[in-house]
Parts: structure tokens; C-alpha cells; sequence
């Protein structure tokens, strides 16, 4: 009964009925297919266009305005140790983070972190309610996200009040 209504609903979609996987003309749909995904996979990614893409400058800069005393994050690498990287890590840094723009990957372990609590001011510490979580974040994530967060800022109009 399902696999006549599931037919039905196939035919009437596409309007061709489905042909089996054991004929030719499958096979040589399914081989074009498979031929283009591997060519797809194998194309080279475009450069971005526009203004889409964040340059040197602004990796530099976001490194520069690290802040110098920050809690050792997840990943132990001081903001220190970032400010001091050589011009051509900074260059990989920039790669990296055009690349993450270009195919819209975000590594997920970038976004892991511990969370912490800290009381908030004048309210009585044994409550929960009175408790501030922030999440620590990998300097690395952070400085991709603020230096996004510059470069999207001019491209939005201020909210009329």
C-alpha cells in the first residue's frame, strides 16, 4: 500500500516513472553523475568576489588589539604568543580565515570551550540566578569573530531610533 502511494507520488512529481537500477540508461546516469561530483570536487575554489574576503590588514590588525591579559583559553596559546606570530603565520592566519569564508566551514572544535561562572555585582553569590556564565573561547575563533564582526559592520545601516 505505502510503496503503490510512494509510486504515485514519484510519477506524479517527476512524471517519468522511476527506471530500474539495472538498466543502461541508469547506469549511465548514475557514472554522469558521479562524474560530476568528482569534477566539482576536484574544481578549485573561486577567489571571492567583491570585498568579501578579509585582508592581511585586518588579521594584523585584530592581533594587534588582542588584549594582552586574558585567561589561558582552551587551547593554552596566550594572546601574547599571538601578538609576537611572524608575518607569514599571520599570511596562513588570513588563508585560513578566507577559507572558512569561501566554503562556509566553521571548524565546530573552534566553538568549544569551558564555561565559567562569575557573580554578578552585589547580588548574593550562593544563588544561581546571581551567577553570570560566559563560555572561553579559543583566541584564534575569537579574533576570526570580531574581525568578521568589524568587516560586517560597514555593510549594515544604523537602526533609526
Amino acid at each position: 500500500m505505502l510503496q503503490r502511494i510512494g509510486r504515485r507520488s514519484w510519477q506524479s512529481t517527476w512524471r517519468t516513472p522511476h527506471s530500474t537500477p539495472d538498466s543502461r540508461e541508469a547506469a549511465s546516469h548514475q557514472k554522469q553523475i558521479e562524474r560530476r561530483v568528482q569534477e566539482f570536487l576536484l574544481a578549485t575554489v573561486p577567489p571571492l568576489p567583491g570585498d568579501y574576503y578579509l585582508p592581511l590588514a585586518a588579521t594584523a590588525k585584530g592581533i594587534v588589539r588582542l588584549p594582552e591579559r586574558k585567561v589561558l583559553e582552551p587551547d593554552g596559546i596566550p594572546t601574547i604568543a599571538i601578538k609576537q606570530l611572524p608575518r607569514r603565520v599571520v599570511v596562513t592566519m588570513t588563508r585560513l580565515f578566507n577559507g572558512i569564508l569561501r566554503t562556509g566551514y566553521f571548524p565546530g572544535s573552534w566553538m568549544m570551550g569551558r564555561v565559567i561562572s562569575l557573580p554578578k555585582a552585589g547580588k548574593d553569590t550562593r544563588l544561581a540566578s546571581s551567577q553570570h556564565p560566559i563560555k572561553l573561547l579559543f583566541h584564534i575563533a575569537k579574533l576570526f569573530l570580531r574581525i568578521m564582526v568589524r568587516h560586517l559592520y560597514r555593510h549594515l545601516t544604523p537602526r533609526q531610533e
